[in-house]
């Protein structure tokens, strides 16, 4: 994927995604983890309504999504919700 697909400045949902996956502290983990999920969600939506070929940025943002959503697999408190 070339950088000029996804720029890091224009694409904040990178960083959330990054903060999950970096996480180390098991207290915080769920946390980033949700906040990464919001910001996808939330660019995705945004996706529907822009102009232009941005097929790039739609599959890394569906890898991005399975990714969390094998983390969430690992965190047994997103589970449960406790």
């Amino acid at each position: 994927m070339a950088a000029e697909d996804l720029d890091r400045e224009s694409e904040p949902w990178q960083l959330f995604f990054e903060a999950a996956l970096t996480e180390r502290n098991p207290r915080l983990r769920p946390q980033r983890i949700a906040d990464a999920e919001e910001a996808i969600a939330e660019r995705t939506r945004l996706l529907r309504y822009e102009s232009g070929n941005r097929k790039a940025e739609r599959r890394a943002l569906q890898h991005a999504t399975r990714i969390l959503q094998n983390l969430r697999k690992k965190e047994p408190d997103l589970k449960t919700g406790t």
